[in-house]
C-alpha cells in the first residue's frame, strides 16, 4: 500500500514545475547568487501581495523573528510573550535576540491566545507579544491589539503558516508592528530550501526596515562597516527568491485547493461528531488540517486507525514551549492536561491536506475519518 503523505513539497503541476525550473536556470546563468535582482524583485512583489510597505528577505523564518526583535530595538533581557502551542519557534528566536520567552496559555474555547491569557503572563519587563496564525488559521487580533497598545507592547505577527490569509480583505501581518514569514518547502508558499521574510507596514516603527536590512548582513551600514550591533549573516539566496517569485502567482489557487480538502474533512468529522478540525469557525488557508479529538486516547486511536490505512499523520506540536527549555526532558502527558494548552496538545493530530494530493488520496483519508467517526 502506497502511503498518503503528510507533506508533498516535491509535487508540482506541469506549469508550475516548468516555471520553477526556468527560474533556477536563470539564476545559475547569472553572475550573482546572493542578494541580487531576484531578491530585490521578490521583496517588492511579496510586499505588494500582502498589502505591506516593504519586505526584507532573510535566510529562514526563525531568523526573520530574531531580526524583527532586533529591528524593533527591544532591550536585551526584556520579556517577550509567546504562545505555549506555537512549536517553540518564537521562543528560540527570542532567546537568540537576548530576550526571555514567557509562554502564555491559550483560551479554552478558541485554542488561541487571548487578552485574558496574555494578561496573566504579563510582567513589568515585557516589551512584546508574538501572535502566531497557527496552522493557517487567523487569530482574532482586535482585542489583543487594543490591549497590547494599552500596556505598551510591540505586536509581532508570525505568519509563517498563513501565506495568503486574509480577514475581511486584510492580509494577516499588517495589523502589528512587524510580521514574519517562513518559506520552508512545506509552507503554502515554499522555496527550494530555507528562506524567510520580515514585513513592514504603515504600522511599523520608522527605521525598522532599514535596521533589518543592515542586521541581515553583518550589521553593515556600508560594506565592511558595521553600523549596528547584533548583525549576522542571514541573506536570502537568489535561487530561493527566483523560485518564490514564480510560485507566488500560483498561491491563491493552491490555497483554494487546500481549503477544499480541509472543508471535506471538516464536513465528514462534523457528521461523525467525534472530532472537529482546529479553526473550523474562522478564516483559514489550511496550512495544516489538525483534527481535535475528545481525548488523548482518542487521538492515539485515530492515529493508529489512519496508520493501518496507509495514511501518514503528525503532531503539531508534541511539546509546549514551557516544556522545551527545562533542565530535564519532558514526559508525554497521557491525561487530559492541566491547562488549555496541554489539553490542545494532547488532542491534536495532523492529517494530510496539501493541494497536490490526488482525489484517490483525499478519498482514502476522508473514508478513513468517516469509518473512525462511526465507531
Amino acid at each position: 500500500m502506497i502511503p498518503v503523505p503528510l507533506a508533498t513539497p516535491t509535487r508540482m503541476d506541469g506549469d508550475e514545475k516548468s516555471v520553477v525550473n526556468e527560474a533556477i536556470g536563470r539564476v545559475l546563468e547569472s553572475s550573482r547568487w546572493i542578494l541580487g535582482n531576484e531578491v530585490t524583485a521578490f521583496e517588492k512583489e511579496f510586499a505588494r501581495y500582502v498589502d505591506a510597505e516593504e519586505s526584507v528577505g532573510v535566510g529562514n523564518g526563525t531568523d526573520a523573528l530574531t531580526l524583527a526583535f532586533l529591528a524593533l530595538e527591544i532591550p536585551a533581557g526584556s520579556d517577550v510573550l509567546v504562545c505555549e502551542t506555537d512549536g517553540g519557534y518564537s521562543a528560540v528566536a527570542a532567546r537568540a535576540a537576548g530576550l526571555n520567552a514567557i509562554p502564555i496559555d491559550v483560551d479554552a474555547e478558541t485554542l488561541n491566545p487571548s487578552v485574558e491569557t496574555a494578561r496573566r503572563a504579563l510582567s513589568s519587563d515585557a516589551r512584546a507579544i508574538v501572535v502566531t496564525h497557527l496552522h493557517g488559521n487567523a487569530v482574532d487580533l482586535a482585542a489583543l491589539d487594543a490591549w497590547r497598545k494599552q500596556v505598551g507592547l510591540f505586536l509581532i505577527e508570525d505568519c509563517s503558516q498563513a501565506h495568503g490569509l486574509r480577514v475581511n480583505g486584510q492580509h494577516v501581518g499588517t495589523t502589528g508592528d512587524v510580521a514574519t514569514f517562513s518559506f520552508y518547502p512545506t509552507k503554502n508558499l515554499g522555496a527550494a530550501g530555507d528562506a524567510g521574510a520580515i514585513v513592514f507596514s504603515t504600522t511599523s516603527p520608522v527605521g525598522a526596515a532599514s535596521r533589518a536590512r543592515e542586521l541581515r548582513e553583518y550589521g553593515w551600514r556600508e560594506r565592511y562597516r558595521p553600523g549596528l550591533l547584533g548583525g549576522r549573516n542571514t541573506r536570502m539566496d537568489e535561487i530561493h527568491a527566483a523560485v518564490l517569485r514564480v510560485r507566488l502567482p500560483f498561491l491563491e489557487a493552491r490555497n483554494v485547493a487546500r481549503r477544499l480538502v480541509w472543508d471535506r474533512y471538516a464536513t465528514t468529522l462534523n457528521v461523525g461528531g467525534r472530532a472537529t478540525l482546529f479553526g473550523a469557525n474562522g478564516a483559514s488557508v489550511a496550512h495544516h488540517a489538525v483534527v481535535m479529538t475528545e481525548s488523548f486516547a482518542d487521538r492515539q486511536n485515530l492515529a493508529q486507525h489512519l496508520t493501518s490505512r496507509g495514511i501518514e499523520t503528525g503532531i503539531h506540536y508534541p511539546w509546549l514551549v514551557s516544556e522545551m527549555f527545562g533542565d530535564t526532558a519532558p514526559e508525554i502527558d497521557q491525561g487530559q492536561g492541566q491547562t488549555a494548552s496541554s489539553l490542545k496538545r494532547n488532542r491534536a493530530l495532523t492529517i494530510p491536506c496539501t493541494p497536490e494530493l490526488t482525489e484517490e488520496e483525499v478519498s482514502r483519508v476522508d473514508c478513513a475519518l468517516s469509518d473512525w467517526s462511526k465507531r
